[in-house]
């Protein structure tokens, strides 16, 4: 169970990171930050 858990955790990080990675440097912090938001509903 916290095996899995722990994989969890870092399956929804990493989609998170995808998901804001094309924002980062361009000063969109609100949309780097709604793009992570969404990858994980």
């Amino acid at each position: 169970m916290e095996r899995e858990l722990a994989l969890e955790f870092a399956r929804v990080t990493e989609a998170a990171a995808l998901a804001a990675a094309r924002w980062v440097g361009r000063g969109e912090k609100e949309a780097a930050d709604d793009a992570a938001d969404e990858s994980n509903v």
